[in-house]
């Protein structure tokens, strides 16, 4: 995209993710936030709402914005180069297929891509092999934290010595805050993969205890644990020269 080229914008949903305040004042925490902080020229042409928190919040941002509740005719009314999927989670895989069939080349989604099987055979099979046909950005905000994105590369230079163990921990839901914990180890880890799970529901409905292995020999465990003040996000990894 050039920089000199107007970037229109759509939105799918306007809640806190959608528009929210900057993550400790310093990261762009919110879709709005981070377009506000592109180096490209962006115009937020229209928002697709579902109930009057979000209509009350796009009409405060966005005086000249065209409101729909209709997804279809807000894809087919303007000519889109990006869409910002901010909708709540099970309804993500219905959204990003309707925005992707409806001819958008860029969309910003939110996590989780899907939630179980079928709706991931239905993404696979509007792609059907070919991943070119469109660009999908999931919203793991936390790998590009400076500090995690430093610790990942040392990682994997092998800074400490290898990997040999990674142990993670996450607050409650398995789609939301265990996801972000799996793209930074797979981001750390050769072709991670699941050896077990099982389901947590005394802490919440979408808890999981995930235990796995990866091409490179490690071991990796993502744990939910009880959310109740503090949204905990914790990562342990014991290296062959040092623990961190």
């Amino acid at each position: 995209m050039k920089k000199n080229n107007i970037i229109k914008v759509g939105f799918v949903g306007f809640g806190k993710i959608a528009h929210g305040n900057s993550y400790n004042g310093k990261l762009p925490f919110s879709h709005l936030d981070s377009y506000k902080n592109s180096k490209f020229k962006i115009k937020i042409v229209a928002v697709c709402i579902s109930n009057e928190y979000d209509k009350i919040n796009a009409r405060k941002h966005f005086k000249d914005a065209v409101l729909y509740t209709d997804l279809n005719k807000m894809t087919k009314s303007h000519d889109l180069d990006i869409v910002s999927i901010c909708s709540p989670t099970e309804f993500h895989t219905n959204h990003l297929l309707i925005v992707l069939n409806s001819g958008v080349k860029n969309v910003w989604l939110e996590k989780p891509l899907f939630t179980n099987k079928f709706e991931m055979k239905k993404i696979l099979k509007f792609f059907n092999n070919d991943f070119s046909i469109a660009n999908v950005q999931i919203n793991y905000w936390r790998c590009f934290v400076k500090e995690i994105e430093d610790l990942v590369m040392n990682l994997k230079c092998q800074k400490f010595g290898k990997v040999k163990n990674i142990v993670g921990y996450y607050a409650d839901d398995w789609h939301n805050n265990g996801s972000h914990l799996v793209d930074i180890i797979r981001r750390i880890l050769i072709d991670p993969y699941i050896i077990f799970s099982s389901e947590k529901k005394e802490i919440s409905e979408n808890a999981l205890l995930v235990i796995g292995g990866s091409k490179d020999s490690t071991s990796w465990v993502a744990m939910p644990v009880s959310r109740q003040k503090f949204n905990i996000f914790e990562l342990d990894i014991i290296c062959e020269m040092q623990e961190l």
